[in-house]
């Protein structure tokens, strides 16, 4: 499902004639989340698109942990859990991947 998403967005990209997104894996570990932020950063990445909404909060944690708070976050699935209904997305029914 996650390579579906990523194809969306780089066609997306493609289509708009944007440069291709800044793509770092990380895994749901702080450790790793941090790792990725910090590559993010140093890329001057302004916002990221996660796989999820248990990444994005990954994401966010090891934001919390270099001590950041300029990237934007948003998650997809729209779980529960979510920090706020405008960090997320519900994917429709069509969306690949879904």
């Amino acid at each position: 499902m996650a390579e579906d998403r990523l194809r969306g967005v780089m066609d997306a990209c493609i289509g708009l004639g944007s440069a291709p997104p800044v793509v770092l894996r990380t895994s749901l570990e702080i450790a790793a989340a941090a790792r990725a932020v910090t590559g993010w950063t140093s890329e001057s990445v302004m916002g990221v698109c996660a796989f999820n909404d248990d990444t994005a909060m990954a994401v966010l944690a090891g934001m919390r942990e270099q001590g950041l708070a300029d990237l934007a976050v948003i998650g997809a699935d729209n779980i529960p859990t979510s920090p706020s209904p405008r960090s997320t997305h519900r994917p429709g029914p069509d969306a690949p991947g879904t």
